[in-house]
């Protein structure tokens, strides 16, 4: 059974995990982070041919998450096509 006091001492434990996870995620990607892990991950996956289990071994970021920046990169190609 969890009291009040057991409670109240862990919960501004969580609540500062979980807020500086979202300023370390924020961090990285205004520092140009998120550029490297683009480039990577478009290195990877179109000059070596790596698939999206071992780009994810290597960049260290989820198949999905691959999928966003492939397909944003595919998307940006899309539209210079279109421009053209």
């Amino acid at each position: 059974m969890i009291t009040t006091t057991a409670l109240s001492f862990h919960y501004p434990y969580f609540l500062k995990i979980q807020i500086m996870t979202i300023l370390t995620r924020q961090e990285g990607e205004g520092r140009g982070r998120g550029g490297e892990r683009e480039r990577l991950v478009i290195d990877l996956y179109y000059n070596q041919g790596k698939t999206y289990r071992e780009i994810s071994k290597v960049a260290r970021i989820s198949p999905s998450d691959i999928g966003v920046i492939l397909n944003k990169i595919e998307d940006q190609r899309m539209e210079r096509r279109a421009t053209k």
